[in-house]
């Protein structure tokens, strides 16, 4: 069994009526690759265009504390002058991070650098926020505001993706196809866990393991499944996905001993 994953579409431009009846009613996601060229924002927006437009506005900054009601509703934990923010970023990795600065309403002359995009949709023009961070910035996990149909445009620096899931190895479960039998733990009776990269079965209890088998040792059928998959299995298939891009595996099996 595989994750099922295959790749995002990608187009350069798209009409209105292309975008509704190919992605939003169906619900697919597109990346839309050449849609905001003609943006003024397109080729002036970076961080020393923001420093020269908006350097004497005191920007709020927070770090990678959980912000605390008792200090009151979203208050900042440092601020500094966007000039020396941006000095800052330049200069060397820092935690400070801008989480939901109104630029637009600061800086009205950055309203003049972009248009809404006409996909059908009402966006959600009243929030126009900005977002920024240095190489050592993250968030806190939370749960993110649940708002439809919004549009953003990242305009410098490269961002990281993780994703999280709590099983190791390949796949949770081997199966016969044949006779629905899975490799048991003797000592846990649980379904022992395939490590694909040793060919091997194990217990994530009590670390009981065996080398994969090649048929059932239940009814001798060589059609043996595997069902689920585990952080070994979705490193493997978002290598192949994405062969251009850096994936790394942080789990038991790649940290143990470090």
């Amino acid at each position: 069994m595989s994750l099922n994953l295959s790749q995002i579409d990608r187009v350069a431009t798209i009409t209105k009526e292309e975008f509704l009846q190919n992605y939003f009613k169906p619900q697919k996601p597109v990346v839309i690759e050449r849609f905001i060229e003609d943006w003024p924002a397109y080729k002036k927006w970076n961080l020393d265009y923001m420093k020269e437009v908006a350097g004497d506005k005191v920007v709020p900054l927070y770090d990678d504390r959980p912000v605390d009601y008792k200090d009151g509703f979203n208050e900042p934990h440092a601020k500094m002058k966007m000039s020396e923010y941006v000095d800052l970023l330049k200069r060397e990795p820092t935690k400070f991070r801008i989480f939901l600065w109104n630029i637009l309403k600061e800086v009205p002359i950055l309203q003049k650098d972009f248009s809404y995009p006409d996909f059908g949709l009402r966006l959600m023009k009243g929030l126009p926020m900005l977002f920024f961070g240095g190489t050592d910035s993250y968030t806190f996990m939370h749960y993110d505001i649940d708002l439809a149909n919004i549009f953003h445009f990242h305009f410098e620096g490269k961002k990281q993706v993780i994703l999280f899931q709590n099983r190791r190895g390949f796949s949770p479960v081997v199966e016969c196809k044949t006779c629905g039998v899975s490799p048991q733990c003797p000592n846990c009776d649980v379904s022992l866990t395939f490590h694909k990269y040793k060919q091997e079965l194990k217990c994530h209890y009590c670390n009981y393991q065996r080398a994969m088998p090649n048929s059932c040792g239940a009814c001798g059928s060589n059609t043996l499944d595997t069902k689920g998959f585990g952080t070994e299995q979705i490193e493997l298939e978002l290598k192949e996905l994405f062969p251009n891009h850096i994936i790394g595996r942080m789990d038991l099996d790649t940290t143990r001993g470090k």
